[in-house]
């Protein structure tokens, strides 16, 4: 589904394809920091009148994004602050979702859109979990190769 409707976020397969074969990859807790950003991602509402217009129709997600002053980038530091391939996806999935709901919002309110800032931040957040997985990989590989007795 993310390949044919987000063609051009480029690293979809890779990350898909590398967490499920190896979906147990340094589990551990995530971070506190995590787990709000998520629940603020999971738990939006387009409904909700905290939220100013600016910030709704092609702009929906924004808001979610930026709440609480965190941003994708500064939540997920490292596979540790993540904790997990679980989290993961279902980061991935509030992403998809909050994508669709923009698309949903502007056809009710027949808003014609030809960009939402939703899918720019499900490219950053996909992009970036390929970046820490790929670095935590290769340095976990370069252990195995010095070290005999680490395991991934």
């Amino acid at each position: 589904m993310l390949s044919t409707h987000f063609p051009n976020i480029k690293a979809t397969i890779k990350l898909l394809n590398a967490m499920e074969d190896s979906p147990d990859y340094k589990r551990a807790d995530p971070s506190e920091k995590m787990m709000v950003f998520l629940s603020c991602l999971e738990e939006t509402d387009p409904n909700d009148d905290l939220i100013d217009d600016n910030n709704k129709g092609v702009s929906w997600g924004h808001y979610q994004y930026m709440g609480g002053g965190s941003t994708c980038r500064s939540v997920m530091t490292s596979w540790a602050a993540i904790g997990n391939t679980d989290v993961a996806r279902r980061l991935i999935t509030a992403a998809i979702r909050i994508t669709k709901v923009a698309r949903y919002v502007c056809e009710c309110q027949n808003i014609n859109a030809g960009s939402y800032t939703s899918d720019m931040y499900l490219d950053i957040i996909i992009e970036h979990l390929w970046t820490i997985w790929k670095a935590e990989w290769e340095v976990s590989s370069v252990l195995c190769m010095f070290w005999p007795f680490h395991t991934h």
